[in-house]
């Protein structure tokens, strides 16, 4: 078997050890020489431009950043998800924005900064429509307060829910804030804003303004001029535009609190007070000329079909000169009546005469007597003796005609805008049931003369002195 040699141990210099320990000394003795000097003043000088450059770089991003801006009126929106999701948007755009500035610096692509302008334009066109929502639902929550809030049932039902954060929220790409509907659809809050709908106060002031005009013509003896009413109702009414005539459709039109409208199941009288438009027409309160075009027992939406405003404008302009002509005629009568006095006071044999509580036939009861009150005896009895052109009376509403001195008894005040519609009134039966039908009452109570009317009406004056003279 062959013995292992041993390795043999060297005593002599490692040259590769001395090798390295020269060219280090090498090294720190150039250090010290001129070419040494200069190598490291050229490595320092070249790590202080990489790091200048690259503060200047990040200055240079940092501007960009600073040029984006944020979305200030995120600060101006409730907790929730409206919140969040400007929060995300603006968290988004930012995160795009700093990795195409970087791009651009190296770049100076156009169209990197073209990407840049749309980002920083989604952020300034959301911030000014935060600011343009928050207005507009305090504005709403106002009106909500003010109990001024109409609701056509159009699309602007859909407020209650966008108002109220129980709509889902969305912002489009350039920053426009929007809706999404239960089916996917998207609408643009821009195209909505301020949409919904309010008390129609313009007219309302205008329809109040017109009755204590008319009331004071009225009173002062002057006629009622019916078309000029009208046509300045429908023209106030259609300066407010489609949704201003719809809101007037259905909500309480003003001024015809005291305006009769029909009669229950017992004979009183039904008055207008807070009843809206709609409300009267959907249950058949109106006359006739009120259902040509959309007969009785029709589905009312039409009232709020912005293809019907035209229809609809010239129906509730009509219904306003209803009531102005009402409201004229009743300070008409007062006139009528102080005139009377003053003819009683210069004729002795009238002076001192009044008027009691008195019994006349019933024209809606045959074989009854109706108990006729001294104020309507008094009313009546002035408007027989004046000639009064039309008048309210305790059994009808009468129409003078002055060609034949005799009198149209009409059931209410309606029955005869009716028939006056077009300037001309029915005198004979074959007229009459054009208008009105089969009646009972035309064969004597229609057509008749100024006695009957004073029969009907109770108007004799009772003279003081026991004189003979009854009027």
């Amino acid at each position: 078997m062959a013995k292992k040699q041993q390795q043999k141990l060297s005593y002599g210099p490692n040259l590769g050890l001395i090798g390295g320990a020269r060219d280090v000394a090498l090294s720190e003795a150039a250090k010290t020489s001129a070419g040494g000097t200069a190598f490291a003043k050229g490595l320092e000088q070249s790590l202080m431009v990489g790091i200048i450059e690259k503060k200047q770089r990040e200055d240079k991003l940092d501007a960009w950043m600073d040029n984006l801006g944020g979305i200030e009126n995120i600060n101006l929106l409730d907790q929730g998800y409206n919140k969040e999701a400007v929060t995300e948007f603006l968290r988004n755009g930012r995160d795009e924005y700093a990795v195409l500035s970087e791009q651009f610096e190296r770049t100076k692509d156009r169209a990197v900064k073209d990407k840049m302008d749309e980002i920083k334009f989604s952020f300034q066109n959301l911030n000014n429509q935060l600011q343009g929502l928050v207005k507009d639902r305090r504005e709403y929550a106002d009106a909500v307060d003010k109990k001024q809030l109409v609701t056509l049932e159009n699309g602007d039902e859909k407020f209650v829910d966008r108002y109220t954060n129980q709509s889902a929220f969305g912002i489009s790409a350039n920053g426009d804030i929007g809706y999404i509907g239960d089916d996917g659809s998207y609408t643009k809050f821009k195209d909505v804003a301020g949409k919904w709908n309010t008390e129609n106060n313009l007219h309302k002031t205008f329809t109040l303004k017109t009755n204590m005009d008319q009331a004071k013509m009225g009173a002062s003896g002057k006629d009622f001029q019916r078309d000029n009413v009208k046509n300045s109702f429908k023209f106030n009414l259609e300066e407010t535009g489609p949704e201003g005539i719809m809101v007037m459709g259905i909500t309480d039109m003003t001024g015809d609190g005291k305006y009769v409208v029909g009669q229950d199941d017992d004979g009183n009288d039904i008055v207008a007070e807070d009843m809206s438009f709609r409300s009267m027409w959907s249950q058949g309160f109106l006359s006739d000329k009120f259902y040509e075009k959309f007969p009785k027992g029709s589905d009312p939406k039409w009232i709020t079909n912005k293809d019907n405003v035209d229809h609809l404008a010239d129906l509730i302009s009509e219904y306003g000169a209803d009531v102005a002509e009402f409201t004229h005629g009743k300070e008409r009568a007062k006139y009528d009546a102080k005139q009377q006095q003053k003819q009683q006071a210069s004729n002795p044999q009238q002076q001192g005469g009044y008027f009691g509580y008195s019994f006349a036939p019933d024209v809606n009861k045959e074989g009854m007597e109706k108990r006729i009150e001294p104020v309507d005896a008094s009313r009546a009895y002035n408007a027989l003796e004046n000639k009064t052109p039309a008048w309210q009376g305790a059994q009808g509403y009468y129409a003078y005609l002055p060609q034949s001195d005799r009198y149209v008894r009409y059931d209410t005040i309606k029955d005869y805008q009716l028939d006056n519609k077009n300037k001309k009134l029915a005198t004979n039966e074959a007229a009459w049931k054009q208008i009105f039908g089969e009646d009972k009452a035309w064969s004597g109570e229609r057509v008749i003369s100024g006695d009957r009317v004073r029969e009907l009406e109770g108007a004799f004056m009772v003279p003081r002195s026991g004189g003979d003279n009854m009027g």
